[in-house]
């Protein structure tokens, strides 16, 4: 049986069920508190106006002390890859609110990526993506990958500019605070790295997978508005430079758990 270390080195990913179960229970309240409307409400808004309203959902996530909940409750997990290496965390946790596809609704979720197509830090393919399903999260919504990719070096890909991608939003707008794109990128056509498989999540369940891991095209094809959280982590000595993190209001993008 493959350990946690050697599943996330030859896979790029874990998914695994939470030991303690009360963080996905508080997320979900706080939604279900915050996203009390028809569904027609939400389906009916510009896409601008909901993102305002997921952005300050988005704000309250981030009093509810999450990063430090979830590494206490799978400090096992890291502990087992990391050898008890020091983690930061992303100075902000990501609200990710997606709606079902319509007539007047285009995708709204990124599409496929790998996070060295938006930093060229050193210390970025050594980041750790984290990805928490909370409603509304099934096989018509889910989040997918291309299997392996996290092995494919970056100049053996070809990438451009995405003028036309329907997820783009503006610089400096309330999607642009909620971690969506605003310089989106894509593979080229002549590109081939196989056939996307999608995350198969149980019910309080996660997964942790690389960032060189080709990721993303989540669009919602089911009924339901779908909510997800996530935040990145990085081993501290891994990290060489730290910058100011837009998103979250112009703090340093990692800082310490304690």
């Amino acid at each position: 049986m493959k350990t946690y270390k050697q599943t996330y080195e030859e896979e790029g990913l874990i998914i695994k069920t939470f030991e303690d179960n009360s963080i996905v229970k508080d997320v979900s309240t706080m939604i279900d508190r915050r996203f009390n409307e028809s569904d027609d409400y939400y389906l009916n808004l510009s896409r601008d106006d909901f993102h305002d309203i997921a952005l300050d959902a988005q704000k309250e996530l981030n009093t509810m002390n999450i990063q430090h909940r979830f590494f206490k409750s799978e400090h096992g997990l890291f502990d087992s890859i990391f050898y008890n290496q020091k983690l930061l965390h992303e100075s902000v946790i990501f609200f990710r609110a997606v709606r079902p596809i319509k007539k007047n609704i285009k995708m709204e979720a990124p599409d496929f990526h790998r996070e060295t197509w938006y930093s060229d830090h050193p210390h970025t393919p050594f980041c750790i993506n984290t990805w928490i399903p909370i409603k509304n999260v099934d096989e018509r919504n889910t989040l997918r990958y291309y299997p392996f990719s996290h092995k494919i070096p970056d100049d053996e890909l070809s990438i451009e500019v995405d003028h036309d991608a329907p997820g783009k939003v503006d610089k400096f707008s309330s999607g642009h605070k909620l971690g969506f794109l605003w310089k989106p990128k894509k593979l080229k056509d002549d590109i081939d790295i196989g056939s996307p498989q999608k995350m198969n999540f149980l019910k309080n369940s996660y997964t942790i997978f690389s960032p060189m891991l080709i990721h993303g095209g989540a669009e919602n094809h089911s009924d339901k508005i779908r909510f997800a959280i996530g935040f990145g982590l990085i081993p501290e000595k891994k990290m060489t430079f730290n910058k100011d993190f837009f998103a979250s209001g112009g703090n340093a993008h990692y800082v310490p758990f304690d």
